[in-house]
């Protein structure tokens, strides 16, 4: 059932100023794993690190083709190129997310408040699919931090305080300075 036009022009006027600091915040969990273990998966049925960030990151390109009508796109997800180094993954995380962020700032209002076929699920409306985008977004960097935890790596705050870093620290005037000199 299609949704009001307000309601998807408020929704991406939200979406475009949370979506920047949710993308910090993931490659921040990203740029702390280390190169060799970006191959690592706890499971033989998981993903590996890499792959799985990779996976976060063009998802939103794919929910975005699916609003913009692109009918190549498939519910097989694509064989990636798996870069050798953190940095490398990071910026193919950026450019991916580049791509999905000028695409939803240039989708129509009337994009996001029709319906569009999501495979064989059902209609729902484009403002849906960009929140499925966001869910799915958030759980997989959950993992991701997960991941870290597990192969004994930092975990980096992302709503609050880790094992590494204390309430204390993140509410310091100067902790966004700091976290900033220590990189």
């Amino acid at each position: 059932m299609p949704v009001s036009q307000l309601y998807a022009h408020e929704q991406r006027s939200r979406w475009l100023h949370e979506f920047p600091s949710e993308h910090e915040l993931t490659v921040s969990v990203i740029a702390s794993c280390p190169a060799d273990k970006l191959g690592w998966k706890p499971h033989e049925l998981s993903m590996p690190f890499a792959e799985m960030a990779l996976h976060l990151y063009f998802a939103g390109t794919w929910f975005l083709k699916l609003l913009q009508g692109d009918e190549s796109i498939t519910a097989e997800p694509p064989e990636f190129e798996i870069p050798g180094d953190t940095d490398g993954l990071v910026q193919q995380c950026d450019a991916f997310f580049s791509e999905f962020f000028e695409g939803l700032r240039n989708l129509s209002v009337t994009q996001l408040a029709s319906d569009v076929e999501l495979l064989d699920f059902g209609l729902f409306p484009g403002v849906k699919i960009i929140e499925l985008h966001h869910g799915h977004w958030i759980h997989h960097r959950a993992q991701l931090q997960l991941y870290l935890r597990i192969m004994g790596e930092r975990c980096t705050p992302i709503y609050g305080p880790t094992a590494e870093v204390s309430i204390e620290e993140l509410l310091r005037p100067d902790a966004h300075e700091s976290s900033e000199k220590d990189e």
